[in-house]
């Protein structure tokens, strides 16, 4: 019911990208394999979580793959040994051998920790271990209620003490699991806080609100009323709502006719009703969305999305790849080396297109990496020291001297985190150069960050000249989407900037950096804010489209906006008289 809806739904109100990815979804969902598909399109230009309609089916994916495999395993077990002692050791070294997992992925691989099974299990296993030891271990009440409340009180500390910056799962999920487990052993049966109408009704219906919780926050998303607290009052009743009509309409209905069905006229519905979900989702696939539901303006703007590099998959590195990225553009001579994060990789063809005729260039970036020399990052799959390193020594060998390097990078993120409360980095640094990861941006830490700013810069600057660029103006939203929706919404386009005031504060601690490595060696400056900005704001749109293809990133139209700033380098003004 819940991915028909969605999809019925999603016809009327979601561009062709969106709608497309909704129908992926949907068809992950419905065969039990979201959360593979939610690790696979983890990463850094994969669209916002608030994004996914679906993105909550991850974990009703895991455990229906656990409970496939748990009758699997029992009965291995059991027939190799009959013992219960035996399922008792098998369920314990499976249960420890999936924490330790766990831990160990979750700051190295912390997307595939997040999402798979085998570094989830132990969290089910829990509640198979408490099943299995229960009927054996004899408490009186006392106990039983002190249980309860450490355990309560477990699960309440996850609930205040973990946030966004926690490593997740990892040894942190291990206290509420500690503190479901303790409840379950407690097996209270007298009256409490469990009894009353209201709270059984709770978790009766608790699948049913669980489906449908999720759609009701993205949809307050969708509308830009997460933060208006009428309307988050009125998704909770929505969700609500919708729930009880699920559990009383669907789930329990369903769950007597599957009883009456039969074994084998029960499950060829079922996968029949899978198999036209798949299908509808491979079709909306094919035809890319269905393109020509929506308003051609509405359809242009979303299109902005995936106005991106087209060279992005081979000259940007990203965690998992094998090699470094080292692409070359046009002819033999080269003019220029472009380097950096997805900020180089955004200005990618701009560059390329400035080039003097018959001239090339080099380019390398890589996901999240500043070009910081010695860097570290609290995710372990990053390499950005040995990519920096790399770059250098191509540099080096490939390019002759005085070729100029162009720098990009989102350097004001690194050393503060997000600008936008909303993102799990905000106002969190984004790299180290210390013994350990920072939770702030102290004096001390934006200290060392400026120095390897100056050194990073002049060590790139001992052959050729450097120009950095200062940073590019971040938005408050997703350019696109939030454009289009509020098209949809209000009838009329809706435009995207922010005060110049906002820019020059966010990174004027960059800026000064990058104006002392102008003083120390040869390092030019080069501003975009003249070709993105007036005097009072900087903007997200022009002309009604969007420049940007997300929160950050100019798109192939916003980056056109920097050609005459490229090209002034291999083309500069001609000098006044004197």
């Amino acid at each position: 019911m819940l991915v028909s809806v969605l999809l019925l739904v999603g016809w009327w109100t979601l561009g062709p990208a969106d709608y497309k990815q909704l129908a992926d979804h949907a068809r992950y969902a419905v065969g039990l394999a979201s959360n593979v598909r939610f690790w696979e399109e983890a990463g850094y230009f994969d669209v916002a979580s608030h994004e996914k309609w679906l993105l909550h089916t991850w974990s009703l994916s895991v455990e229906w793959q656990f409970y496939l495999l748990l009758p699997i395993a029992v009965f291995s077990v059991w027939w190799l040994l009959p013992y219960r002692w035996a399922l008792l050791v098998t369920v314990v070294v499976a249960l420890v051998g999936s924490f330790l997992l766990s831990m160990i992925m979750t700051p190295r691989t912390p997307s595939a920790a997040f999402f798979l099974l085998p570094t989830r299990a132990w969290e089910l296993l829990a509640g198979v271990l408490v099943y299995l030891v229960s009927d054996r271990v004899h408490l009186s009440m006392r106990v039983r209620r002190s249980l309860e409340v450490i355990g309560l009180t477990l699960i309440a500390l996850a609930l205040v003490v973990f946030d966004q910056q926690t490593a997740w799962p990892g040894s942190a999920a291990l206290v509420p699991v500690m503190g479901t487990a303790l409840v379950l052993l407690a097996m209270r049966h007298t009256p409490g806080w469990a009894t009353p109408k209201a709270v059984q009704w709770v978790g009766l219906s608790s699948y049913s609100l669980y489906l449908w919780h999720w759609p009701a926050f993205v949809a307050l998303v969708y509308l830009d009323l997460q933060g208006e607290a009428l309307a988050i009052g009125v998704a909770i009743a929505a969700a609500l709502v919708l729930a009880a009509i699920s559990y009383h309409g669907v789930e329990q209905p369903s769950r007597r006719w599957l009883t009456r069905a039969g074994p084998v006229f029960a499950p060829a519905v079922l996968v029949a009703g899978v198999l036209v979900v798949v299908a509808v989702g491979l079709w909306v696939k094919a035809e890319d969305g269905l393109e020509g539901r929506m308003s051609a303006q509405f359809e242009a703007i979303v299109a902005e999305a995936d106005n991106t590099n087209p060279y992005r998959e081979q000259c940007h590195g990203r965690p998992g790849h094998d090699e470094f990225p080292w692409c070359a553009f046009g002819g033999e001579e080269i003019r220029a080396v472009l380097i950096g994060d997805s900020h180089a990789s955004m200005l990618l063809t701009a560059l390329r297109d400035a080039l003097p005729e018959g001239t090339g260039m080099r380019a390398a970036s890589y996901t999240s990496c500043p070009t910081l020399f010695g860097v570290k990052q609290p995710r372990a799959d990053l390499e950005c020291a040995a990519f920096n390193d790399f770059v250098f020594e191509r540099i080096a060998a490939d390019v002759p001297n005085g070729v100029p390097v162009i720098v990009a990078n989102r350097l004001s993120a690194y050393a503060f985190g997000s600008h936008r409360p909303e993102d799990s980095s905000y106002l969190t640094p984004l790299v180290y150069f210390g013994d350990s990861p920072v939770d702030e941006a102290t004096p001390e830490f934006l200290e060392v960050f400026e120095q390897r700013i100056v050194e990073s810069a002049c060590r790139l600057a001992e052959d050729r000249p450097v120009f950095w660029l200062r940073p590019i103006p971040e938005m408050p939203v997703d350019v696109p989407r939030w454009m289009a929706r509020q098209t949809l919404l209000r009838g009329s386009l809706a435009e995207v900037s922010i005060a110049r005031a906002t820019y020059e504060e966010r990174h004027a601690f960059v800026t000064r950096a990058l104006e002392k490595a102008s003083e120390h060696c040869d390092v030019t400056i080069l501003d975009p804010v003249p070709y993105l900005c007036d005097d009072d704001r900087c903007y997200g749109t022009q002309d009604g489209m969007p420049l940007y293809y997300d929160v950050h990133h100019l798109s192939e139209r916003g980056n056109r906006l920097l050609l005459p700033l490229f090209r002034e380098l291999f083309n500069p003004p001609a000098a006044g008289p004197q």
